[in-house]
């Protein structure tokens, strides 16, 4: 019932809404907008990675597995993705996912020369194959962004 009533408030263009999509949306879309802030967060995720990938295993293997693997490259691709699409790229997302995967390779590869860590080439299959995962939420906020920058119809 409630999600009616929103539908129908929002379709009438009632002044509540309109003030509470501005106070919602505005302050987070500009700060999305922004691709200092994308670029800072891929380098922060880049170096996060760097770090777990040269140190030995520490908490349990926290820093190795494929969990952890899905995560950290599904990330920063996502991340590089929106970056580049900000900075209008074409095939951004594709861009992103292939920096991505191209950076997990030669992370395992990194590893491949520390004595206390392996180089393995599951690992790069994982890495590829989060960095293509990663994808799909760069396409859904590019999506929402592009949705709320078109004025209402």
């Amino acid at each position: 019932m409630s999600d009616r009533r929103d539908a129908a408030i929002a379709s009438t263009g009632h002044p509540c809404y309109r003030i509470a999509m501005q106070l919602w949306t505005n302050p987070l879309t500009s700060h999305l907008r922004a691709p200092g802030l994308w670029l800072s967060a891929c380098l922060l995720e880049a170096l996060a990675i760097f770090i777990l990938s040269v140190i030995p295993s520490v908490g349990g293997d926290i820093n190795s597995g494929t969990l952890s693997h899905c995560l950290a490259y599904g990330t920063l691709s996502c991340i590089t993705g929106m970056y580049l699409n900000l900075k209008e790229v074409p095939r951004c997302l594709i861009k992103g996912a292939l920096l991505a995967a191209l950076y997990g390779a030669c992370m395992e590869l990194i590893q491949y020369f520390i004595p206390y860590r392996t180089c393995q080439f599951g690992d790069i299959v994982v890495n590829c194959l989060a960095a293509l995962a990663g994808m799909a939420p760069a396409a859904l906020l590019r999506a929402v962004l592009a949705a709320q920058q078109q004025p209402p119809a």
